[in-house]
């Protein structure tokens, strides 16, 4: 299977900054087809919420995807990383 312009996770980490809650998942970007493409970037991630927020409202985040730390450490669970 072919997955041009399809980002995925490539490695689990905890939180390393309170900004991004309980943990977070760093995604391949950009991948190789991405880099041909010319695009760049670095540290985009899924990441969870400070202790005291519920969620991210839209746009408060530089391009990552946020979401609540329960429905992180869900998702973690299912992913073989």
């Amino acid at each position: 299977m072919n997955l041009h312009g399809v980002i995925l996770p490539a490695h689990r980490a905890l939180s390393f900054d309170e900004r991004f809650g309980s943990a977070a998942l760093r995604f391949n970007y950009p991948n190789a087809w991405d880099r041909l493409q010319g695009r760049t970037g670095t540290g985009l991630y899924l990441h969870g919420v400070p202790p005291n927020v519920l969620t991210h409202v839209p746009r408060a985040t530089d391009g990552c995807v946020a979401m609540a730390n329960e429905d992180v450490g869900r998702l973690l669970e299912t992913l073989d990383l």
